[in-house]
């Protein structure tokens, strides 16, 4: 509560000395601690509003009429705590213009949307900030495609690497720091059709177990895919597995096509089946 002293009024002595007399108080004011500073043309963002003292504003009428927005709208408007000298204020962006938010000094306390307190002591100072529009960043992505179900543990077989925009990097720089092999190695990262977002890769098989290829990721280009703009991929992918049909059990049921050597990898299933890599 701000506060509410009496001023007595020149002349006045004696027992009755505050007949008369006027009521002063500490103005009435206005801050927002933390202001946005951008936005992108669609998300609402939120704000706090402080006073110095409790105001008598209802809901609606602090939403819809105490604050002046250009470029946007005051879309809602909620008491903290059920305080009335703290407020979380909602606006929304209508475009990609710069955003005025401001909460003008009030003029008359029975004005839409007036910030009063007690005593009918108005808001003084006014409040503006201009958020400006900042288009969202788009993330780099990656996924493996074409990747082989088995392969035959001693053969190369290739996957590819396709990313959501081209990247800057070389294809020694993904071949040799970027790209990794569990059970193999990565022999080669070439571009497919010379496109930079678009890759494919070949793992050479160490034996006869599972393969994981796995693409690294961070925070700086330095360590990771990397756009043009520098925005680098954030997340690791991988998961791109290839077993050796070599590894894989053998099926004795009975019928001609259940004796194939090599597990269920027949001479004639391999020919109906022959991985297209081979």
């Amino acid at each position: 509560m701000a506060a509410i002293r009496l001023q007595p009024q020149p002349g006045l002595t004696g027992p009755g000395e505050n007949v008369g007399s006027q009521i002063a108080a500490d103005p009435l004011t206005a801050h927002v601690p933390d202001a946005p500073r951008q936005h992108d043309g669609a998300t609402p963002l939120t704000f706090e509003l402080r006073f110095s003292d409790d105001v008598t504003i209802s809901v609606e009428d602090m939403r819809d009429h105490a604050l002046n927005v250009t470029g946007g709208t005051v879309t809602d408007a909620a008491m903290l705590d059920e305080r009335t000298d703290r407020w979380e204020i909602t606006v929304t962006p209508s475009g990609t213009e710069y955003m005025f938010v401001s909460i003008p000094p009030t003029g008359s306390c029975s004005d839409a949307g007036a910030l009063c307190a007690a005593y009918g002591f108005r808001l003084q100072n006014g409040i503006t900030f201009v958020v400006a529009y900042a288009p969202p960043v788009v993330p780099l992505t990656a996924e493996f495609t074409d990747v082989p179900d088995e392969h035959g543990g001693s053969s190369a077989f290739t996957l590819r690497l396709a990313f959501s925009e081209a990247i800057r990097n070389s294809y020694r720089k993904l071949r040799d720091d970027l790209l990794s092999a569990t059970g193999g190695t990565v022999t080669r990262a070439s571009r497919v059709d010379r496109r930079n977002d678009l890759w494919e890769i070949e793992v050479e098989p160490s034996g006869n177990g599972p393969v994981t290829v796995t693409l690294t990721a961070g925070g700086r280009c330095a360590t990771a895919p990397c756009t043009a703009d520098g925005r680098a991929l954030s997340e690791e992918v991988s998961a791109a597995r290839a077993i050796s049909r070599r590894a894989r059990p053998t099926s004795r049921g009975s019928g001609s096509g259940s004796r194939g050597r090599g597990g269920v990898w027949g001479p004639r299933a391999a020919a109906r089946s022959r991985p297209p890599w081979r």
